[in-house]
Parts: structure tokens; C-alpha cells; sequence
């Protein structure tokens, strides 16, 4: 056999070798994003490696869509173990916005669309940071409620946005029952407070009401694709803790003491808040919180 034959057939080799391991490394990705996306279901914590380069990604997102990062209160994040943080969800980035001012590796209750991003690529990528997959539709998310309970059990950080999906329109939505809920079910399994810390992110410039009219992933592709127009900064305003035995036991009551919290950080003129919760979102969490019991 002559030495391009020789060549010709190595090559041939190497590839068929190659697309095996593709259709494998797929194969093992597709599964490990379906688990990912599974609600409830809680990855491994991250490790520092993944999360020095979370903290890395992070701030150059932050930095090219959203500019300056303003930060008051940082230290009441500090302050308590264990704890949840609850903020405002007033832009797709937020997570990222919390990944580089979190002084921990914290567990964030993300959505199920987020995790589906790219065909599950999202899935694969923020699994890695900390993130696991709740359900927003009604009577779907409890087995997220039992995983966020372990984790503030097992001494983690819990990060939740009460709003469930970001309003971009620069109000502050209704806020979901469940950080209420799930605080109480750690304190009774800890025989120990859990403290709940209101986080208020304000950005610079918000599109409007207007922007409701599309659907959130059009949201989402308007703010980036508007960049000139919405990179004006953020100041992020952490507030003091609110301790889980200092909450109603009443859903309804204790969110409204969560969310009045938030708000306090946040008013100012020129900020637009939504103060008339829609009970129809809260009630279906405070079933699924009742149900737990």
C-alpha cells in the first residue's frame, strides 16, 4: 500500500473514531440536559473551578449589556446562615448580575424555559453555576420546593426570584408564594430561623410598558439588541433580613411582608411598581406549599 493510501485510510479512521465519540458526548449531553430540566432534580453544587469562571463570564456579560454595577447593603447578604435571597427579576441578565456579587456558591431556582435555552444547552451550562429547574405552571413545581428546602438544610444559599419571570417593563411584578413557604419548612427541619435577605436591582433605563406585548424571549433579544438604549448600569440595593420566625404563617401575609420589604429598597421617583398582587399567581404556589405538609 502506498504512504497515501496509508494516509488516506488513517484519516478515515480518525474520523469514524471522531464521530463516535460526537454521538456519544451528544447522547450523554442530551441526557444530562433532560435531568437538568427536570423539576426538582439538583445537580451537583458547583466547584470553585466552575464558579471562578461563572464570576468570569459574569462580569463580562454584565459589563458589555449592562455597564456599571452599583451595590448598596452588600453586607447584609452576609449576615445570616442559612438564608435565601429574594430579588426583583427586572432583566434576563439578573443572575448574572447576582453571580459576581454573591461572596458564595449559590444554588438559583431558575426557570424551566431558561434551562431549555438552545435546545438544552442552557440546561448544560448553568447547571454548572448552581442553577436547578422549577416548574412555573400551576401544581407542577412542588418537587422544586422539596429540593430548595435541602438546600437551605444542607446549609447552602438559596437564590429566588419571587417574580418568577422577569418583567422588563420596569414594574415589579406579583410575587409567587413559595419563598415563604420554603423558609418555614427549613426552619421547622433546622430548629433555627432561616433568614430571608430583599434584594431591589434597579436599572438605568427600562423599555416600557410597551415591551409586554411580545413574548419573553422577544423580550430578551430587544434588550440586547437595543444595547445602546438600555446600557445605563444598575444599582443593586440589599436590605436587611427578614427571619422566617418573624413571618406570618399565613402565605398570604408573609409574601406581602417579603415583597414590602423588596419594595422599600426600590422607591424612588421615575420607578414604576406594581403594588396589587394578582392572587390568582400566588394561590396556585400556596397550594403546592400546602400540599407539602
Amino acid at each position: 500500500m502506498s504512504l497515501s493510501g496509508l494516509w488516506i485510510g488513517a484519516t478515515l479512521a480518525l474520523a469514524a473514531l471522531l464521530s463516535v465519540w460526537i454521538v456519544r458526548w451528544g447522547r450523554r449531553a442530551r441526557d444530562k440536559s433532560r435531568l437538568v430540566c427536570t423539576c426538582g432534580y439538583l445537580p451537583d453544587p458547583p466547584t470553585r473551578s466552575s464558579l471562578r469562571w461563572m464570576r468570569v463570564v459574569a462580569r463580562l456579560v454584565v459589563w458589555i449589556q449592562i455597564g456599571r454595577v452599583r451595590t448598596t447593603g452588600l453586607a447584609n447578604i452576609e449576615s445570616a446562615e442559612p438564608k435565601i435571597i429574594l430579588p426583583t427579576h427586572g432583566h434576563y441578565l439578573d443572575p448574572f448580575v447576582l453571580a459576581h456579587l454573591l461572596p458564595e456558591g449559590a444554588r438559583i431556582m431558575a426557570a424551566h424555559g431558561l434551562l431549555r435555552f438552545g435546545g438544552g444547552l442552557g440546561a448544560l451550562l448553568f447547571s454548572k453555576w448552581g442553577a436547578f429547574c422549577t416548574d412555573l405552571d400551576e401544581g407542577k413545581g412542588i418537587p422544586a420546593l422539596r429540593a430548595a428546602v435541602r438546600i437551605l438544610v444542607s446549609g447552602q444559599t438559596l437564590v429566588m426570584f419571587p417574580e418568577g419571570w422577569a418583567h422588563m417593563d420596569g414594574a415589579v411584578g406579583p410575587f409567587r408564594q413559595g419563598a415563604a413557604g420554603i423558609a418555614r419548612m427549613a426552619e421547622a427541619k433546622l430548629h433555627r430561623p432561616v433568614a430571608v435577605v430583599p434584594v431591589y436591582l434597579r436599572y438605568g433605563r427600562y423599555p416600557g410598558p410597551w415591551i409586554n406585548r411580545f413574548s419573553t424571549t422577544f423580550q430578551c433579544l430587544i434588550l440586547f439588541a437595543g444595547i445602546i438604549f438600555f446600557r445605563r448600569g444598575v444599582c443593586v440595593s440589599v436590605g436587611k433580613p427578614v427571619l422566617s420566625c418573624e413571618l406570618s404563617k399565613d402565605n398570604t401575609l408573609a409574601t406581602e411582608t417579603l415583597r414590602r420589604a423588596v419594595l422599600d429598597l426600590g422607591e424612588s421617583p421615575g420607578v414604576p411598581l406594581n403594588r396589587n398582587p394578582r392572587g390568582r399567581e400566588s394561590s396556585s404556589i400556596s397550594n403546592e406549599i400546602e400540599k407539602l405538609r
